[in-house]
């Protein structure tokens, strides 16, 4: 189980992220604020906002990819021609 202790010391509020997903109807689908940074903390980033996707697939931009969408993966496109893997485009779930 996945929780979150806020840090205040007069507040010890414990929030069951399952719970969270499960209370609201709306889920992020992309991430525009992770181009320009590197790859692993932009994943950090939407595993953390999106703990239910299950594959985060880094890719080159030079890659090619099959198409098809699953609901359960983000892909990642970073820069592989710059020495510090910068998030290129907007990941999106599919």
């Amino acid at each position: 189980m996945h929780s979150l202790v806020l840090a205040h010391p007069s507040e010890h509020l414990h929030i069951d992220h399952r719970e969270k997903m499960r209370s609201s109807s709306v889920k992020k689908i992309s991430w525009p604020e992770v181009v320009g940074i590197m790859a692993p903390a932009a994943a950090d980033k939407i595993n953390a906002d999106r703990p239910d996707v299950t594959e985060l697939f880094p890719v080159s931009v030079a890659s090619t990819m099959p198409p098809g969408y699953d609901a359960k993966r983000v892909r990642v496109y970073f820069d592989v021609y710059e020495s510090h893997g910068l998030v290129a485009y907007t990941p999106v779930v599919g």
